[in-house]
């Protein structure tokens, strides 16, 4: 064997490695939210929230929307999973990149009764997945790249009525693709 094909062996056994920890990490985290959104068994309708915000990334350099169904695990207590699609670049002239935000967040809301303004801290996991086009005299080339993150963050609901409420949220994510993020939109 040459040294060409020790190489490539390598390079194989370190894609291997690579891909398992990725599975193993997305499988934890996937049971963990799992056993958030399952663990409270009595499902009621006015449990679930879901929002919907327009949001900008620092790091990715446009603005997005945001989607989230908000499950309340106890009273403060709420489990979020989230996604933000963020609008393609404007092309450069060899270069587009689109970028996908996904989370898996927890909700700590510090609220009284008969408050109108509810503030939150958020917390949780961020998976982005960022795809580079490069364009080499007319035949294009992808880069696709996930990284993993913390999110922290806070916001404000504006609790209008009981099915209605604006709100404004700032999150930082620490990872693979930190980034400043802020959001407003509407809880339903």
């Amino acid at each position: 064997m040459s040294h060409a094909d020790f190489t490539e062996i390598d390079n194989q056994i370190i894609f291997n490695d690579t891909i398992m920890k990725n599975l193993k990490f997305f499988a934890l985290a996937g049971t963990l939210f799992t056993i958030m959104l399952f663990g409270n068994t009595t499902v009621q309708a006015q449990d679930w929230e879901l929002t919907g915000a327009i949001s900008h990334g620092n790091k990715a350099e446009a603005f997005g929307v945001h989607l989230r169904p908000t499950y309340k695990l106890f009273d403060r207590l709420h489990a979020a999973p989230s996604v933000t699609f963020f609008f393609p670049s404007e092309p450069t002239t060899f270069l587009r990149r689109n970028v996908t935000s996904w989370n898996v967040d927890a909700l700590y809301v510090m609220k009284s009764e008969d408050s109108l303004f509810e503030p939150y801290v958020i917390g949780g996991l961020n998976f982005t997945r960022q795809k580079l086009t490069f364009d080499n005299n007319g035949a294009d080339e992808t880069s696709k790249r996930t990284r993993r993150g913390v999110n922290l963050g806070a916001g404000a609901n504006l609790r209008l009525l009981k099915r209605f409420a604006p709100f404004a949220e700032a999150r930082y994510t620490i990872g693979g693709y930190s980034q400043f993020e802020i959001m407003a939109g509407i809880k339903i």
